[in-house]
């Protein structure tokens, strides 16, 4: 069963808040059709840039469920690196709201990181955020370094898979 279109944009099995998402590749023809428009251009920058996302949300109109966000799967060393860009973001655009994040468990194994833009119920600031978000993925590439001198190491692998959650 593929992933179908709801409500509200809700792209997961049923259509239906709070129900799980069919988990694809990023071969599969039907990948880019599973993931919300609302976050469907920050997903993409990340992949062609050679990161792994496993899960993202648009947000939606129940306050549950309201937050957009994507999720990546990290090394644990490239962690930091990815906390710093975004503090250095939210200094350097002095947003009301800064971009959030959490540091996840992805399958028992690898650590993720959970990046949260805001609320569907400030749009115009959440999408804002997402879009100076977007613009930093192509300098976390492994030449990048942060200002505390960390750095991320590239990618090569352009695979990933999608798992709407809402956590």
């Amino acid at each position: 069963m593929k992933n179908i279109l709801g409500a509200d944009g809700i792209i997961n099995i049923d259509g239906k808040l709070g129900s799980a998402a069919e988990i694809l590749q990023i071969d599969d023809p039907y990948f880019y059709n599973a993931i919300e428009d609302g976050i469907k251009s920050t997903v993409k920058i990340l992949i062609d840039n050679g990161f792994e996302t496993y899960s993202s949300c648009q947000g939606h109109h129940d306050f549950r469920y309201s937050l957009r966000n994507v999720s990546l799967v990290l090394k644990e060393s490239e962690i930091d690196a990815w906390r710093a860009m975004i503090a250095e973001l939210n200094i350097m655009k002095n947003f009301a709201k800064p971009i959030t994040y959490a540091i996840v468990e992805y399958k028992k194994k690898k650590k993720g990181l959970m990046i949260i833009f805001g609320s569907v119920f400030n749009m115009q600031e959440t999408e804002y955020k997402q879009k100076c978000f977007e613009e930093c993925i192509p300098n976390m590439r492994k030449d990048y370094y942060c200002k505390n001198n960390l750095s991320v190491v590239d990618y090569t692998a352009k695979w990933g898979h999608i798992n709407n959650f809402n956590g």
